[in-house]
Protein backbone atom coordinates (compact mmCIF):
# COMPACT_ATOMS: atom_id res chain seq x y z
CA UNK A 1 0.00 0.00 0.00
CA UNK A 2 1.39 3.28 -1.12
CA UNK A 3 -0.46 5.56 0.91
CA UNK A 4 1.17 7.20 3.94
CA UNK A 5 -1.04 8.62 6.38
CA UNK A 6 -0.79 12.38 7.65
CA UNK A 7 -0.43 13.91 10.34
CA UNK A 8 -2.60 16.65 10.62
CA UNK A 9 -2.07 17.95 14.06
CA UNK A 10 -3.80 20.84 16.39
CA UNK A 11 -1.54 23.64 15.10
CA UNK A 12 0.97 24.69 17.21
CA UNK A 13 1.40 28.69 17.76
CA UNK A 14 5.09 29.33 16.07
CA UNK A 15 6.49 31.06 19.24
CA UNK A 16 6.92 27.42 20.75
CA UNK A 17 8.93 25.87 18.16
CA UNK A 18 11.00 29.11 17.32
CA UNK A 19 14.01 29.62 19.07
CA UNK A 20 13.07 33.56 18.39
CA UNK A 21 9.80 32.97 20.00
CA UNK A 22 7.48 34.53 17.78
CA UNK A 23 4.80 33.66 15.65
CA UNK A 24 0.97 32.62 15.99
CA UNK A 25 -0.35 29.49 15.03
CA UNK A 26 -0.79 28.83 11.06
CA UNK A 27 -4.18 27.27 10.00
CA UNK A 28 -2.69 24.46 8.84
CA UNK A 29 0.06 21.67 10.78
CA UNK A 30 1.28 18.49 9.40
CA UNK A 31 3.83 16.12 11.33
CA UNK A 32 6.37 13.77 8.98
CA UNK A 33 8.40 11.66 11.24
CA UNK A 34 9.62 9.02 8.08
CA UNK A 35 10.83 10.71 4.14
CA UNK A 36 7.72 8.95 3.16
CA UNK A 37 5.51 11.07 5.03
CA UNK A 38 7.64 14.25 4.21
CA UNK A 39 7.05 13.28 0.48
CA UNK A 40 3.31 13.00 0.83
CA UNK A 41 2.71 15.96 2.87
CA UNK A 42 5.16 18.21 0.14
CA UNK A 43 2.75 16.66 -2.52
CA UNK A 44 -0.22 17.57 -1.23
CA UNK A 45 0.59 20.99 -0.22
CA UNK A 46 1.96 21.73 -3.40
CA UNK A 47 -0.88 19.96 -4.96
CA UNK A 48 -3.39 22.81 -3.44
CA UNK A 49 -1.05 25.59 -4.29
CA UNK A 50 -1.20 27.14 -0.90
CA UNK A 51 1.42 28.57 1.32
CA UNK A 52 4.22 26.14 3.03
CA UNK A 53 6.58 26.36 5.37
CA UNK A 54 8.51 23.76 6.03
CA UNK A 55 10.03 24.01 10.12
CA UNK A 56 12.85 22.16 11.66
CA UNK A 57 14.60 23.53 14.51
CA UNK A 58 13.03 26.65 13.93
CA UNK A 59 16.43 28.31 14.47
CA UNK A 60 16.81 32.21 13.44
CA UNK A 61 13.63 31.74 11.67
CA UNK A 62 11.28 34.79 12.07
CA UNK A 63 7.77 34.45 11.38
CA UNK A 64 5.37 37.45 11.89
CA UNK A 65 2.48 37.31 14.69
CA UNK A 66 -0.22 37.02 12.35
CA UNK A 67 -1.55 34.08 11.21
CA UNK A 68 0.26 32.05 8.77
CA UNK A 69 -2.44 31.44 6.07
CA UNK A 70 -0.85 27.70 4.74
CA UNK A 71 0.61 25.01 5.93
CA UNK A 72 3.72 24.41 8.16
CA UNK A 73 4.68 21.00 7.93
CA UNK A 74 6.78 20.01 10.90
CA UNK A 75 9.88 17.82 9.64
CA UNK A 76 10.27 15.58 12.75
CA UNK A 77 12.59 12.62 10.52
CA UNK A 78 15.43 11.64 11.91
CA UNK A 79 18.71 8.67 11.61
CA UNK A 80 22.16 8.32 10.52
CA UNK A 81 23.13 5.99 7.74
CA UNK A 82 26.39 5.03 7.55
CA UNK A 83 27.89 4.14 4.35
CA UNK A 84 31.36 3.63 2.38
CA UNK A 85 33.28 6.73 0.84
CA UNK A 86 34.75 6.22 -2.39
CA UNK A 87 38.02 7.76 -0.38
CA UNK A 88 40.42 5.81 1.33
CA UNK A 89 40.13 6.43 5.12
CA UNK A 90 37.10 8.32 5.25
CA UNK A 91 33.27 6.77 5.71
CA UNK A 92 29.73 8.99 4.38
CA UNK A 93 26.73 9.70 6.69
CA UNK A 94 23.56 10.09 5.11
CA UNK A 95 21.01 11.92 7.60
CA UNK A 96 17.54 12.43 7.80
CA UNK A 97 16.95 16.01 7.27
CA UNK A 98 14.82 16.69 10.71
CA UNK A 99 17.99 14.84 12.88
CA UNK A 100 19.10 17.52 15.07
CA UNK A 101 22.55 18.79 13.40
CA UNK A 102 24.32 19.15 17.24
CA UNK A 103 23.13 15.46 17.27
CA UNK A 104 25.01 14.97 14.23
CA UNK A 105 27.99 16.51 15.30
CA UNK A 106 27.92 14.45 18.46
CA UNK A 107 27.45 11.27 16.91
CA UNK A 108 30.59 11.91 14.57
CA UNK A 109 33.35 12.83 17.11
CA UNK A 110 32.22 9.86 19.21
CA UNK A 111 32.46 7.57 16.37
CA UNK A 112 36.28 9.25 15.41
CA UNK A 113 34.82 10.94 12.60
CA UNK A 114 36.36 14.33 11.63
CA UNK A 115 35.44 17.33 9.64
CA UNK A 116 32.25 18.21 11.78
CA UNK A 117 33.53 19.18 14.99
CA UNK A 118 34.13 22.57 14.85
CA UNK A 119 31.04 23.21 13.99
CA UNK A 120 29.06 21.71 17.34
CA UNK A 121 26.70 24.05 19.27
CA UNK A 122 24.97 25.56 15.91
CA UNK A 123 21.21 25.08 16.73
CA UNK A 124 18.71 23.83 13.82
CA UNK A 125 18.60 20.76 11.93
CA UNK A 126 20.58 18.66 9.34
CA UNK A 127 18.13 19.69 6.50
CA UNK A 128 18.76 23.37 7.22
CA UNK A 129 22.68 23.08 7.13
CA UNK A 130 23.30 23.29 3.16
CA UNK A 131 20.74 25.89 2.68
CA UNK A 132 22.43 28.31 4.96
CA UNK A 133 26.16 26.81 4.03
CA UNK A 134 26.31 27.21 7.69
CA UNK A 135 30.23 27.20 9.25
CA UNK A 136 31.98 27.95 12.55
CA UNK A 137 35.58 28.41 12.92
CA UNK A 138 37.19 27.47 9.68
CA UNK A 139 34.77 24.74 8.99
CA UNK A 140 31.95 24.70 6.45
CA UNK A 141 29.34 21.99 5.89
CA UNK A 142 30.25 22.63 1.98
CA UNK A 143 33.65 20.85 2.86
CA UNK A 144 32.41 17.67 3.69
CA UNK A 145 28.89 18.12 2.02
CA UNK A 146 28.75 15.15 -0.98
CA UNK A 147 24.76 15.26 -2.28
CA UNK A 148 21.29 16.06 -0.60
CA UNK A 149 18.37 14.38 -1.80
CA UNK A 150 15.45 17.00 -2.48
CA UNK A 151 11.75 17.34 -3.51
CA UNK A 152 11.37 19.81 -6.48
CA UNK A 153 8.40 21.69 -5.93
CA UNK A 154 7.36 22.34 -9.60
CA UNK A 155 7.43 18.74 -10.86
CA UNK A 156 7.00 16.72 -7.11
CA UNK A 157 9.94 14.17 -8.27
CA UNK A 158 12.64 13.29 -6.07
CA UNK A 159 16.12 13.36 -6.98
CA UNK A 160 19.77 13.28 -5.43
CA UNK A 161 21.64 16.72 -6.13
CA UNK A 162 25.69 16.58 -5.71
CA UNK A 163 26.69 19.56 -3.65
CA UNK A 164 27.93 21.03 -6.65
CA UNK A 165 24.92 22.30 -8.22
CA UNK A 166 23.69 24.07 -5.07
CA UNK A 167 25.76 27.17 -5.29
CA UNK A 168 27.55 27.04 -1.89
CA UNK A 169 28.39 30.41 -0.94
CA UNK A 170 28.99 32.44 2.27
CA UNK A 171 25.94 31.35 4.27
CA UNK A 172 23.60 30.53 1.05
CA UNK A 173 22.96 28.34 -1.31
CA UNK A 174 20.63 28.01 -4.28
CA UNK A 175 17.55 26.69 -2.07
CA UNK A 176 17.75 29.42 0.13
CA UNK A 177 14.84 32.35 0.43
CA UNK A 178 16.70 35.72 0.33
CA UNK A 179 14.53 38.44 1.70
CA UNK A 180 12.23 39.85 -1.32
CA UNK A 181 12.90 37.21 -3.86
CA UNK A 182 12.38 33.48 -4.19
CA UNK A 183 15.19 30.50 -3.90
CA UNK A 184 16.86 29.99 -7.23
CA UNK A 185 15.63 26.36 -6.78
CA UNK A 186 12.24 26.01 -4.36
CA UNK A 187 12.68 22.37 -3.42
CA UNK A 188 12.35 20.34 0.13
CA UNK A 189 15.72 18.28 1.67
CA UNK A 190 15.09 15.46 2.71
CA UNK A 191 18.42 13.88 3.75
CA UNK A 192 22.11 15.20 3.68
CA UNK A 193 24.98 12.86 3.19
CA UNK A 194 28.69 14.24 4.24
CA UNK A 195 31.69 12.39 4.08
CA UNK A 196 34.44 12.41 6.98
CA UNK A 197 37.73 11.47 8.28
CA UNK A 198 38.25 8.41 10.31
CA UNK A 199 40.36 9.74 12.51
Amino acid sequence: MGDHVLHAIEPLPLSTLTTLRTGAAPERMLEATTTDELVTALREVWSRGEEWLVLGGGSNLFVGDQTFEGTVIRVLTRGIEELPSPHAGRIRLRVQAGHGWDDLVAYAVEHGYAGLEAMSGIPGTVGASPVQNIGAYGQEIQETLVEVELIDETTGAVSVVPASDLGLGFRTSVLKHHYGSVPERRAGILSVTVDLLVA
